[in-house]
């Protein structure tokens, strides 16, 4: 019956499981990279003055209604894991568009 299964969903997505397990590994990686780009240009851009959260911490859902990427706490902004994304996620695209703008003379 698993056999049936897993032939079934092969027929379905054109994926073997071992190439789902590496898609997911590939974008657990690509999603901790720019975490950790964002929190580098976020401590850089800011000087500190706000706190990146940490991947294990679940304050963005208690102070979700504050807002999505960031919110205020004890007086100081505190960045959620997606506003670290996206800060991360920006910085590859400005990146890349200037290197771009360099090698185009």
């Amino acid at each position: 019956m698993a056999a049936i299964r897993r032939a079934a969903r092969y027929a379905a997505t054109g994926n073997t499981p071992v190439e789902d397990a590496l898609d997911i590994v590939v974008e657990w990686v690509l999603n901790l990279l720019l975490i950790m780009i964002g929190r580098c240009v976020i401590c850089v851009a800011t000087l500190g003055y706000w706190k990146c959260e940490g991947l294990t911490s679940n304050d963005h859902s208690i102070h979700g209604a504050a807002g999505a990427l960031w919110y205020a706490r004890d007086g100081r902004s505190v960045v959620t894991p997606t506003g670290q994304t996206l800060a991360g996620f920006l910085f590859c695209i400005a990146l890349v568009l200037a290197l771009i703008g360099l090698l185009m003379g």
